[in-house]
């Protein structure tokens, strides 16, 4: 793997895992770098917070051959849950926890696409795609939702 995608992906757990004083999460997680994401949620018993990198978009700046390429590198962020048994997903009345994961991501997409940039890339945009995954939610009631976070590398 080339250095700047172990760095960019490094530098966001960092950022994740040791905001700056005064800056908070609204929950306690510890984030790990990944090569390769969880393919079966049906584990999860805690809080999980996963940093990978996703992918490189190489790019011809002009159509000359003595153009120079732009690399862009997507790293993805996933937070995945198991919900508790009062929280029923079809029940608005019954999905505060629902929210606050929710919320967190948001707070991660905040925080990330702010704090920038990462190794010295700056970030050009932040996804959170998909919100949720209603299929992993529905058969393993783990909430899983994923940030990708596109950085400009050359």
């Amino acid at each position: 793997m080339s250095a700047y995608i172990s760095d960019i992906a490094a530098a966001v757990v960092t950022a994740l895992n040791g905001p700056p004083s005064g800056e908070e999460f609204s929950q306690e997680f510890t984030a790990e770098r990944v090569y390769v994401p969880e393919s079966d949620y049906s584990g999860v018993t805690e809080l999980q917070v996963k940093v990978f990198a996703r992918a490189v978009e190489r790019t011809n700046i002009t159509r000359s051959r003595t153009a120079g390429i732009r690399k862009d590198l997507e790293v993805a962020v996933t937070i995945a849950q198991r919900i508790g048994t009062p929280t029923d997903p079809t029940n608005p009345a019954k999905c505060a926890e629902l929210d606050d994961l929710m919320e967190l991501a948001n707070e991660f997409a905040d925080y990330i696409t702010s704090n920038g940039p990462y190794a010295t890339y700056p970030i050009l945009r932040l996804d959170i795609d998909p919100i949720y995954d209603f299929e992993i939610l529905r058969t393993h009631r783990v909430f899983v939702t994923a940030l990708r976070c596109f950085f400009f590398v050359a």
